[in-house]
């Protein structure tokens, strides 16, 4: 699922009708996981809310802001992984 897929899917729930995450979900995250695995810092950190998202890891929960999550994405810091698996992925 590309983002064009991913911002129907978000106006669609907008406007109230249901969105299916049992189907788009885990196409979403297998084209995540490629992402990650390829690092391609800019497709990663586009997924993400103009608004901003929380963080969660091994530290403590933050709200970051949209440019505050490229900067990371885009910074020496951040490396992509060797690999990476989902497990244990549930949608609300």
């Amino acid at each position: 699922m590309g983002l064009t897929d991913l911002a129907t899917a978000i106006a669609a729930q907008m406007a109230g009708a249901p969105l299916d995450c049992s189907r788009s979900g885990p196409a979403f995250m297998r084209s995540y996981a490629d992402e990650l695995l390829k690092g391609d810092r800019k497709a990663i950190a586009a997924r993400y809310s103009a608004g901003g998202a929380y963080t969660l890891g091994l530290q403590a929960k933050t709200r970051d802001s949209f440019e505050a999550i490229g900067r990371r994405y885009a910074g020496p810091e951040w490396q992509k992984p060797d690999r990476f698996a989902w497990t244990d992925l549930s949608y609300e």
